[in-house]
């Protein structure tokens, strides 16, 4: 397995320094072969474009028959998930909106050519007509294109092609295309007088520069998965004592390296979420804490296992572990920083994890300290670890009523009978299950606790930037709605 990923990662490796090579030394020959492939998977997007605003017609024709309240439905189940961004509308025969689904970036005109364009300074929509059975107008649009500064403008077929194909496009309404340019390209009606131009669209590859970017960035990605799989391999192939030589590699490189980044996961390593410089630059990112929590857990749990004597020095080390806990932790949480849109669930659940393996690591290796060499005997440890159990549950239900924009100082005191607890000697299994109930539930308060004071603070910061003059891009915003009124 390891030779695998090895020999994958030297391929991968030599496959972006070729297309790397292939950039800076024949760019004429790669980004002619760019605006072909590009041309040729244009007029694909274009024709399924076309086919969708068929087929949104069609669903408009028989969703005219039925009740309005299910008209909306289907409608609305007859709009595809993902790629471009498309409505359709039905019309009442005095041309007034009866049932509609999607997003409507001009007001819909019932009554036109069975295919036409409409545009303004922010977008161009080709829309499809037709009438229904009962004589009701049917209207179905898809957004080709939008200006950069509206919202959502990445759901337009242009921006879909791009971050697809990695070919920009430039689109023209009609007769507003450069004359003689062989690159661009008219989408065209056919007509007794001849075709009719609808759009016309012009293909704009990367720059040499963008393009290797890209091609750095690919190679950087694949690199990265290989490396992980070979990291992980490694673990379950290395004997023990190179396990932690291999845990130790694979936190240095996500130290020194934009791992996250490269993996797809810039937001998890990423400041702007999570920076607390409580432990340097371990503590950094979300990502690199909760890599760091981990191998100090792993350190942990394999000290406790390994049963050291119980020594003074050992048991000062515990004490003083448990009782700087609470507020170490507290202080770890207060580098949460939620973001201004809202908290996703995978951002969510990496802070809890990352929260979990701080404190299990913590917990694991004052346990070491206390454990000693020879197994617990008696049934005492089941009361202890119990009671444990329940002090923090007890603690953590305390905290959300103590809690205001953060806890009184008093607060942490509650968190150290059960820490005491439950890391004192006993079996294997009692001790690792209620060090977890202790750590998630440490890990979800103090989550908890960080995102809602973020939440507050954003809404403190949004209130204070209010005033009395007016906003020009929302009032920009709001013309066309405006302009529907009239």
């Amino acid at each position: 397995m390891l030779q695998v990923a090895a020999t994958g990662l030297l391929v991968v490796m030599g496959l972006a320094q070729w297309r790397l090579s292939s950039v800076e030394s024949r760019w004429e020959s790669v980004h002619e072969e760019s605006l072909v492939r590009a041309s040729s998977r244009l007029r694909v997007y274009l024709q399924d474009a076309y086919d969708e605003v068929d087929r949104l017609t069609h669903a408009g024709s028989t969703a005219a028959s039925l009740e309005q309240t299910e008209a909306f439905a289907h409608l609305a189940g007859s709009l595809a998930a993902g790629g471009p961004e498309y409505a359709v509308s039905i019309f009442r025969p005095d041309g007034s909106p009866w049932a509609w689904a999607g997003s409507h970036r001009l007001a819909p005109a019932p009554f036109g050519d069975s295919i036409s364009v409409r545009w303004n300074r922010y977008y161009l929509l080709l829309e499809m007509r037709r009438h229904s059975e009962n004589g009701w107008p049917v209207l179905a649009t898809v957004l080709v294109a939008a200006d950069v500064v509206t919202a959502d403008a990445g759901q337009s077929l242009a921006a879909v092609f791009r971050a697809d194909s990695r070919v920009g496009l430039e689109v023209y309404p009609p007769g507003q295309a450069p004359q003689d340019d062989p690159d661009v390209y008219h989408y065209t009606e056919p007509t007794t007088a001849g075709p009719r131009i609808l759009f016309s669209v012009k293909p704009v590859p990367l720059e040499q520069g963008a393009a290797k970017e890209w091609v750095l960035r690919q190679g950087r990605s694949a690199a990265a998965w290989l490396l992980l799989i070979f990291f992980l391999a490694g673990l379950v192939v290395v004997p023990t004592s190179g396990r932690y030589a291999l845990i130790l590699a694979q936190l240095f490189v996500l130290l020194r390296a934009p791992f996250g980044d490269a993996l797809g996961l810039g937001e998890l390593f990423s400041p702007a979420t999570f920076f607390r410089p409580l432990v340097g630059p371990f503590s950094t990112s979300v990502g690199m804490m909760a890599a760091t929590a981990t191998v100090v857990t792993i350190i942990g749990i394999a000290l406790w296992r390994r049963r050291l004597p119980r020594t003074w020095f050992g048991i000062f080390i515990g004490v003083a572990a448990l009782i700087t806990a609470p507020d170490l932790y507290r202080e770890l949480g207060r580098g949460i920083t939620p973001p201004r849109d809202g908290v996703s669930l995978t951002l969510w659940l990496t802070w809890q994890f990352m929260m979990v393996v701080a404190a299990s690591g913590l917990f694991f290796i004052a346990a070491s300290m206390f454990r000693g060499p020879k197994d617990i005997e008696g049934s005492g440890w089941k009361i202890r670890l119990t009671l444990g159990v329940v002090l923090a549950l007890v603690a953590t239900v305390i905290g959300t009523f103590l809690w205001q924009m953060g806890w009184p100082p008093y607060y942490t005191l509650l968190w150290i009978p059960p820490l005491f607890l439950v890391v004192m000697p006993a079996p294997r299994r009692a001790t690792a299950i209620a060090v977890a109930v202790v750590a998630g539930s440490a890990a979800a308060m103090v989550t908890w606790g960080a995102v809602l004071e973020g939440a507050v603070n954003v809404a403190r910061r949004d209130v204070q930037q209010l005033g009395a003059d007016p906003d020009p891009l929302t009032i920009a915003s709001l013309e066309p709605a405006r302009e529907c009124r009239r």
